[in-house]
């Protein structure tokens, strides 16, 4: 009986793992898919900017004073 009650627990929790498993493996590949199409959002980026396109070009230098908007204290942006 206490052979069988453990198998039983057993069983339960090697599924219990492979459950766990496969949903780790799922947003491990998830994570993948984000980061890669974030690279790619990223090297394009560099093209469009390292070609010289107006729109890269505005989108860079908004992306650099909203950071350093960001970080000034707010009386500092008052001569701006």
């Amino acid at each position: 009986m206490q052979i069988a009650a453990y198998s039983t627990r057993e069983d339960a929790r090697q599924r219990s793992l492979a459950e766990a498993r496969a949903l780790f493996e799922r947003q491990v590949a998830e994570t993948h898919q984000k980061v890669a199409a974030q690279h790619a959002e990223i090297d394009n980026f560099q093209r469009e900017l390292s070609a010289g396109s107006p729109a890269a070009i505005v989108d860079y230098f908004t992306m650099v004073l909203a950071s350093f908007l960001c970080h000034c204290p707010d009386n500092a942006t008052d001569a701006l």
